[in-house]
């Protein structure tokens, strides 16, 4: 679920809303006066730094199917005590988090996405994670980016790499373009 920023015309509040889709509305209401306002672009959304890395735990030597080394679907979702709109969305990522781990492992390389900030977050439980990789077949090189990973899943990884932005199009004022940025 994105997250976007929005601004009002008539009195200037910045808000935020959870949206299911990345086709969010331009416009939304104010939640302050009513007032249209628009979506803005948010500086921490693309910014280029923090903690991107690749894992590939090699310590359990697990072999098997992908099934074998599927976590369990019934997996509680990170921070339960979390307000709703929290709690339905660590549900919704931990569920992804679920079957992208599933269809990866008959793969060589499974790719996951902005997942150390779903840990960092609490979209995903972080022991969910540590124990799909401990468990991952032999075969398969698992890559996690995104901000702030954890201690453990940093002492797991056999690669950290950490990147920091140059020169990045919001600069110039060009927002997220589907298929670059999002």
């Amino acid at each position: 679920m994105p997250i976007y920023e929005y601004r009002c015309r008539k009195c200037g509040n910045v808000f935020e809303e959870w949206v299911k889709t990345f086709d969010s509305p331009e416009l939304e209401p104010c939640p302050k006066c009513g007032g249209d306002a628009e979506r803005i672009m948010s500086n921490t959304s693309f910014k280029l730094e923090g903690g991107g890395w690749f894992a590939s735990c090699y310590g359990g030597k697990a072999s098997g199917s992908a099934s074998d080394a599927a976590p369990a679907a019934d997996a509680a979702p990170a921070k339960a005590d979390a307000a709703p709109a929290k709690a339905e969305a660590a549900a919704y990522y931990t569920e992804l988090f679920v079957k992208a781990w599933k269809m990866g492992g008959d793969q060589d390389v499974l790719v996951l996405d902005e997942l150390c900030g779903a840990v960092d977050l609490g979209f995903v439980p972080e022991e969910l994670v540590l124990a799909a990789i401990g468990r991952k077949p032999e075969h398969l090189e698992v890559v996690l980016t995104g901000r702030n990973p954890s201690r453990r899943l940093l002492e797991l990884a056999d690669y950290v790499t950490e990147m920091k932005m140059i020169r990045h199009p919001y600069e110039n004022g060009i927002q997220a373009r589907a298929g670059i940025e999002y």
